[in-house]
């Protein structure tokens, strides 16, 4: 709880540029868009422990051999997050908030750009001129670890890879012997019923 403090003050020193709000379905490959737009919509409304208990559950599933391996794959992944298939126009509208999301997502993931200059490859090079998935590199995957292992250390959820909010009735995946915590509206959960 102290060292989420500490990132919580940390992140309120730390001046913030004014950064438009981007539709975040224009986005899908860029890691940091993608963590800042799960943020925003997730827990727009949270304190910073709140947000940053998306952050952690979010880089939890990246670190999971059981979801992708990269936080822009995690946050579109099909159905895991319900603002990214509900139909509406994903550009934030509160800009403070965006801002704030935004900043804290900037602590846990690198720019495109950098990816793209620590990861200039012959065969992302070939890829991204035939349109096709990127194949990812070593270095990046390296400091998607990195990023994991730092969010590890703030993570308010001891682990979560789930949660829903507290206004709804437990989806069908809750097994209750494994809720962890409650941060705000939202209840986080280490394991779940499989279907």
């Amino acid at each position: 709880m102290l060292v989420v403090r500490f990132m919580a003050a940390l992140l309120l020193l730390v001046p913030v540029s004014g950064d438009a709000a981007p539709n975040c379905e224009h986005h899908p490959d860029d890691d940091r868009i993608a963590l800042a737009c799960n943020v925003y919509w997730e827990a727009r409304s949270e304190t910073v422990e709140g947000m940053m208990a998306v952050v952690a559950v979010t880089l939890n599933r990246v670190g999971s051999k059981h979801y992708p391996n990269t936080v822009r794959e995690v946050v579109w992944q099909r159905k895991q997050f319900s603002w990214t298939h509900d139909g509406k126009v994903d550009r934030p509208k509160n800009r403070p908030s965006w801002k704030q999301a935004l900043q804290i997502a900037r602590r846990f993931t690198v720019t495109k750009e950098k990816v793209q200059s620590i990861c200039p490859t012959a065969t992302q090079i070939n890829a991204a001129m035939l349109d096709w998935p990127d194949p990812g590199c070593s270095a990046y995957k390296n400091l998607v670890s990195i990023h994991v292992l730092l969010a590890q250390r703030v993570d308010p959820t001891m682990g979560a890879l789930f949660y829903h909010t507290d206004d709804i009735t437990p989806p069908y995946w809750v097994l209750e012997e494994k809720r962890v915590a409650k941060i705000g509206k939202h209840i986080f959960y280490t394991a779940a019923r499989i279907r």
